[in-house]
């Protein structure tokens, strides 16, 4: 059972969670809808040695460069959520 002052925590981590996830679908939103936004040069950004598959670190490092600073927990789940291969690599 947890005490009063970690369900506090565990709420507020969980709301700071769905906050940052808020964040992220609108900034891709707001890409989107840019008339000169192209998924495949997004794709190239990321996919730094060019092998056609983007790891955690060419994530995080990608997403380092546009000024956002994901933790750990944040790009591995970001990672599990769109990695349909399950070889910890985005295609």
């Amino acid at each position: 059972m947890l005490t009063r002052g970690d369900e506090d925590q565990l709420v507020n981590g969980l709301r700071d969670l769905i906050r940052n996830e808020n964040d992220i679908e609108a900034q891709k939103t707001q890409l989107a809808m840019k008339s000169d936004f192209n998924l495949g040069d997004a794709f190239k950004m990321f996919d730094t040695n060019h092998n056609g598959a983007i790891t955690v670190h060419e994530l995080r490092s990608g997403l380092n460069s546009v000024g956002l600073f994901p933790t750990h927990e944040e790009t591995d789940l970001f990672m599990t959520r769109y990695d349909k291969s399950g070889d910890r690599r985005l295609n």
